[in-house]
């Protein structure tokens, strides 16, 4: 097996998480020589779907429904428990969001809901996680008060940091 490590020209575009703007860094990708059909290696998976959820949380502009979906998914909430948990009467309006290209039609509704999916994970992170969830809760809170302006960005670049003994994934933003 040939093996390469991703770049920043040469990225490996993650679809397993169900989104089509992710990005991996800085991870091994072998590739069968007989079909040459490749595979990446992709250590931490779950600290690497924390840091999707912590840069969807406080990506700019409105989430898509993808987007909501992912959030949704990843703190295992089920369409209905989601629809009560932000007032909404029935489930159904859901289904039909997460299918749609554009997300909620209300920025305040965006909003609430990345407030709600944020409180959920800085009840159940721990460590550097959960300071970065109540960091971005602050950022959210100036950036609706008007004390801020949120930044633009096209996609998502997640890359692999080894500091010492320690190795995770880092979100590095690629602006617009």
């Amino acid at each position: 097996m040939a093996k390469r490590v991703t770049t920043n020209r040469r990225p490996w575009h993650y679809t397993g998480c169900g989104l089509d703007n992710v990005f991996l860094v800085g991870i091994e990708v072998e590739r069968d020589p007989k079909t040459g059909e490749e595979e990446p290696v992709i250590p931490q998976l779950a600290d690497l779907h924390d840091c999707i959820f912590l840069n969807l949380v406080s990506k700019p502009g409105p989430l898509g429904g993808r987007e909501i979906r992912y959030l949704r998914r990843h703190l295992l909430w089920t369409q209905a428990e989601t629809a009560e948990k932000l007032g909404f009467n029935s489930a159904q309006y859901f289904c039909e969001l997460e299918r749609k290209r554009q997300g909620f039609a209300d920025i305040g509704a965006d909003f609430l809901y990345r407030f709600e999916c944020l409180d959920a994970f800085i009840r159940s992170a721990r460590g550097p996680r959960k300071r970065e969830a109540r960091r971005i809760l602050a950022d959210l809170k100036d950036i609706l008060s008007g004390i801020r302006k949120p930044r633009k960005a096209r996609h998502v670049t997640i890359k692999r940091v080894h500091t010492g003994l320690v190795e995770t994934w880092e979100p590095a933003f690629n602006v617009a």
